[in-house]
């Protein structure tokens, strides 16, 4: 009563669609839940993710978590993240994304989980790095310390939005280092993003990790847009 009492004049919204979330209902309302434009790249190694990734750098596996197109309820969700203050919505996908990765990876568990970092500008404009909550909520449920602090973006590279494959490329070319204290040589490294398209960023981290002597690569990321 008293939470129905509270949610009359100040009602928690489900940040997809808008509505009023009911008790029970963390973040996001059942009915976007349900919609979710869930992927199956948990079943399957050589899914869309993981041929976009072919021969660019070895891993282990590559999964996506949604898929992601303009103007769906993943594009909202993801805007809110990275824009709007809501970090929450990045650690809930992360939980959700974690039980279905958490099915593959009891036997080959990754020793870290590694988001890719922002440059610290971007970053202190926008208070936090969607990645780094996307991260944290994988971290709950697989039991895997998250490194977020060892990889960096010295390089301010320019928004990949209206770049094509190529561009992309070319503006995240050699923009990530390690630094002195490299925990990472000789470990199996889960890295996170939240969207990969062409998979540029997440080919310049993995080699800047693999450089540094990591010996397995993973790949997860909050959705692969098509």
């Amino acid at each position: 009563m008293l939470y129905d009492l509270i949610s009359l004049f100040f009602p928690h919204l489900c940040p997809a669609c808008d509505e009023p979330l009911t008790a029970g209902e963390p973040f996001i309302c059942s009915h976007c839940i349900g919609d979710l434009p869930l992927t199956d790249h948990h079943q399957n190694r050589e899914n869309s993710l993981a041929k976009k990734l072919w021969g660019r750098f070895p891993f282990e596996g590559a999964w996506a978590f949604l898929y992601f197109k303009k103007e769906s309820i993943v594009q909202t969700l993801l805007h809110k993240l990275k824009y709007e203050n809501r970090p929450d919505i990045g650690e809930l996908l992360g939980e959700r994304h974690g039980g279905l990765l958490n099915e593959i990876l009891i036997d080959q568990k990754p020793d870290y989980i590694v988001p890719v970092p922002l440059h610290d500008a971007k970053k202190r404009k926008r208070g936090y790095n969607q990645s780094d909550h996307y991260a944290i909520g994988l971290s709950k449920v697989l039991q895997i310390p998250v490194e977020k602090v060892s990889l960096q973006r010295f390089k301010k590279s320019e928004t990949q939005t209206r770049k094509n494959r190529i561009e992309r490329i070319e503006n995240v070319s050699n923009v990530f280092q390690i630094t002195r204290n490299n925990p990472f040589a000789g470990k199996h490294i889960l890295l996170t993003d939240d969207v990969a398209t062409t998979g540029a960023t997440l080919e310049s981290c993995a080699l800047a990790l693999l450089e540094a002597g990591a010996e397995k690569i993973s790949v997860a990321t909050i959705a692969e847009a098509y």
